[in-house]
């Protein structure tokens, strides 16, 4: 079992990390202004998945692979960020008359292209891995039961990561009603366009 002292220092650092505005919680408000609370929820399951991926196999030390690659690494870093850049183009250079709120029909707009993007969201998010990577390994003791810490650490993770990324999406789902009251479904998604564009530009940088 994890020591309570160990859960104790685990837990705030993950919720403190789960805040912070970066890719994957970015992509959740964006589609919850656009698609509501219930249907972005897919783009959880798919980002909470993508989670657990990353983070077996940083506890396993598999993930070291990527460090020991740069190239595996860049692929990573430089996918997430023209994935994201062209999600924000396409948002932000959509017709002005075309509804946020109208028939999301689209292959992207369905439960399973939702799903898949969330999970690309978080396979492709090189702040994901290098987090990750980094804060596992510190809290697991590799002379005790290894996979009774891993589940435990995990478990906890995932809740916290689906908790954080809810208040996203609600906060994006209480926007959507603004905008439907007041009739400025442009103005948001040019915003919510920029918004990812930008986040995908700060990955090249940094």
């Amino acid at each position: 079992m994890v020591s309570t002292s160990t859960l104790l220092a685990f837990i705030p650092v993950f919720l403190f990390l789960s805040l912070l505005p970066g890719l994957c919680m970015t992509l959740a408000l964006s589609l919850g202004v656009s698609l509501g609370f219930k249907r972005t929820t897919w783009f959880m399951y798919g980002e909470l998945l993508g989670v657990f991926l990353i983070s077996l196999m940083a506890i396993l030390g598999v993930s070291i692979i990527i460090l020991d690659f740069p190239f595996l690494f860049n692929i990573i870093k430089w996918g997430g960020s023209f994935y994201l850049i062209y999600v924000g183009i396409k948002m932000f250079m959509s017709s002005s008359e075309e509804s946020m709120f109208g028939d999301q029909s689209t292959n992207e707009s369905t439960r399973k292209g939702l799903f898949i993007k969330g999970f690309l969201s978080a396979i492709y998010n090189p702040k994901g891995w290098l987090l990750l990577m980094s804060l596992y390994p510190t809290y697991i003791d590799y002379k005790k039961n290894l996979w009774i810490q891993s589940s435990s650490l995990l478990s906890i993770s995932l809740l916290i990561e689906g908790s954080v990324m809810c208040l996203y999406i609600l906060s994006g789902a209480k926007l959507r009603s603004y905008i439907q009251k007041n009739n400025k479904e442009k103005y948001i998604k040019k915003i919510s366009g920029a918004m990812i564009a930008c986040v995908g530009l700060m990955i090249i940088i940094v």
